[in-house]
């Protein structure tokens, strides 16, 4: 091959743009950083892409953050995995790997300094996603007191005592502790930059739910959570069907990703619509 991986320098890049565009869902989150951020080759401002002919590609965020696509169309050619590592190997400490679970692993192969020490786990997901040719049915709320708002900003005191509940079950590693400060800071932004929606019962926040990826097609649904005492009762599918109504009018599809060990929120995403596209994984390090 005589082509090398080349450092995108600008978002507008037709052929990265095009790459990721087709290959959504998996590439969700990669669509939505191309299409909002400031890229810097420099790794000083912004994340940069690696990419590679018009079919694999790498994004290397400032906080230590990589997505790789399509490096198993790679695996087994020495001199490309070689110029790959060299690229990374001057950037930001690993902090995590999101990917399909086969292109997370030879991630993981080329990256080979990271220290044993600091390989902390993974987590399994499948990558579902739903390319309804309609709109999504919006039946009655569970409960007839049961509201539905699209918060603001402003609004993120209402939500962070439940924001903190969701990333002790559902994002934190086993034994830590959230940061409210960056829990408050990840909220804000999320309020202003996706789309959340919060059931609401006699003005108590009782759920939620919202995308954490706005790509070219898809929109990637995340941050799907109710209170305990709530569950079981239908308010996630309600709130989903709100949501995934709102992604049908913008034009895209929707997709998620679910933890194997999960049974139920399988079951509620399949129930749904929602079908299998790959095997998913989030690798997580500690520092370097």
């Amino acid at each position: 091959m005589n082509e090398t991986w080349r450092v995108v320098h600008r978002s507008s890049d037709d052929r990265l743009r095009s790459l990721l565009s087709r290959e959504e869902p998996l590439s969700t989150s990669m669509s939505e950083r191309l299409r909002t951020e400031r890229l810097d080759p420099r790794l000083r401002r912004g994340g940069r892409f690696y990419a590679f002919a018009g079919d694999t590609a790498v994004y290397q965020g400032l906080g230590g953050t990589f997505y790789p696509l399509g490096l198993d169309r790679i695996h087994g050619e020495n001199n490309l995995v070689t110029s790959l590592a060299g690229h990374v190997e001057g950037g930001t400490a690993v902090r995590t790997i999101i990917g399909s679970s086969r292109d997370v692993q030879v991630l993981q192969g080329i990256l080979q300094r990271i220290p044993p020490k600091n390989r902390r786990y993974a987590v399994e997901y499948d990558l579902l996603a739903l390319a309804q040719p309609g709109p999504p049915e919006v039946g009655d709320p569970p409960d007839r007191e049961l509201q539905i708002i699209q918060p603001s900003p402003s609004q993120w005191r209402q939500l962070l005592s439940l924001q903190l509940a969701y990333e002790v079950e559902e994002v934190l590693m086993p034994g830590r502790e959230p940061v409210p400060a960056y829990s408050r800071a990840h909220l804000i932004e999320s309020l202003r930059n996706q789309l959340v929606l919060v059931g609401l019962w006699r003005g108590t926040v009782i759920a939620r739910v919202s995308t954490n990826a706005l790509g070219y097609r898809f929109g990637q649904i995340g941050g799907v959570y109710t209170d305990p005492a709530w569950r079981r009762r239908g308010v996630s599918r309600w709130l989903m069907s709100h949501l995934l109504r709102e992604l049908y009018e913008q034009g895209r599809y929707a997709s998620l990703f679910v933890k194997k060990s999960n049974p139920a929120a399988q079951a509620l995403y399949r129930s749904m619509g929602f079908r299998f596209v790959s095997p998913f994984r989030i690798s997580y390090y500690t520092r370097q």
